[in-house]
């Protein structure tokens, strides 16, 4: 593994694989979570059907810190959806060849690129900020009383799924 991420020139980093903040696949699946428990209400029996739907979404809204799509930034162009054909006279940029129109997709594809990596940077030390002004450290020790949170149970005999379901308030 150590060859073939040197080969590719891959950075590779160990983490935590359940937590969010540094997996971003974890936080890709926070975002789909989200989705999922908002559409579905109480029907836990059916979400898998509209996996596309959820999957189209994400693809296609502008993510605050970069300020484009993630389709624009992975596969830079748009996905264009049947209401876009519909609201514009203009033909499907992917029908034509774009360099035709003097577009340079690789190019700008990687200024877009660099100002995503500056902006998530940025945003990484303000969070970071955010987070430590906020942040107080305790030390637990053996024996303290803490709170403990009663959480709702996954029930299969009823379609219920707790990590779909409605969230409970937070107690601070």
């Amino acid at each position: 593994m150590k060859k073939f991420c040197k080969e590719w020139k891959i950075r590779q980093a160990l983490l935590s694989t359940y937590h969010p903040q540094p997996n971003q696949a974890e936080r890709s699946n926070r975002n789909v979570v989200q989705l999922i428990s908002s559409f579905i209400n109480e029907n836990h029996k059916t979400w898998d059907e509209h996996l596309q739907k959820f999957a189209l979404a994400l693809r296609t809204s502008v993510h605050d810190v970069t300020k484009f799509t993630p389709s624009l930034i992975n596969l830079g162009r748009e996905i264009f959806l049947p209401f876009d054909q519909q609201m514009s006279d203009d033909i499907f940029l992917s029908d034509i060849d774009l360099t035709q129109r003097g577009i340079e997709i690789p190019q700008e594809l990687h200024r877009i690129v660099s100002w995503v990596k500056t902006q998530i940077v940025k945003h990484s030390e303000i969070n970071k900020e955010y987070y430590d002004s906020k942040h107080r450290h305790v030390d637990y020790t053996p024996g303290d009383k803490v709170l403990v949170r009663n959480h709702t149970l996954s029930d299969k005999s009823s379609n219920y799924m707790r990590k779909l379901g409605r969230k409970l308030p937070n107690l601070t």
